[in-house]
């Protein structure tokens, strides 16, 4: 199984991405990882996390890494004590259940995992199609519209002017967003 892919369980959509491993640092073990949480502190609370083959790994130690980047430390995995045993992790992802996830707190708070497969309408209402994904290449997150009856997607910036509104309950977010006509 490759180490982006989710774990095989029997509810994969309960399972939501917090963090990825980078690039071994060190004699001792330590790792880069990456976290995707609002505070990027929280994700050694959630330890033990999982991997996309079901193992379970529990941060040791976290620490900020080198460099101006808030959401990236230098972790030590329990029972990890070598820069051999740490390669086996390099580029894995890290998973929590999502029963463990503390619940929102208000309407303007949700997982951006329950963007995907929400209804992209224009402020009018019409469809512009459905939300596939919500990648987040370094400048901040977009969300990936495909078009309905067609394979192509359209990435929108994922910020209060393009995507004012977001209703969770009701399966819907609202992209101010003009197509180019040619």
């Amino acid at each position: 199984m490759s180490p982006g892919a989710p774990p095989s369980v029997s509810a994969p959509e309960e399972l939501i991405l917090l963090g990825e491993f980078g690039r071994v640092r060190g004699l001792k073990g330590d790792i880069r990882l990456k976290s995707f949480t609002e505070n990027p502190a929280d994700i050694a609370g959630y330890s033990p996390l999982m991997l996309a083959d079901g193992t379970r790994v529990a941060i040791h130690t976290l620490r900020p890494a080198p460099g101006k980047a808030t959401d990236t430390f230098l972790v030590r995995i329990k029972g990890v004590t070598t820069c051999e045993d740490a390669e086996r992790f390099t580029g894995a992802r890290l998973f929590v259940e999502k029963s463990r996830l503390r619940p929102p707190n208000g309407d303007d708070e949700f997982l951006m995992a329950e963007l995907i497969g929400l209804a992209a309408r224009t402020p009018a209402g019409d469809v512009l199609g459905t939300v596939v994904a919500v990648p987040d290449y370094g400048a901040g997150a977009l969300i990936e519209i495909r078009r309905p009856g067609s394979p192509e997607t359209v990435l929108v910036p994922f910020t209060r002017t393009f995507v004012p509104r977001v209703d969770i309950p009701g399966g819907a977010l609202t992209v101010a967003w003009e197509e180019e006509t040619p």
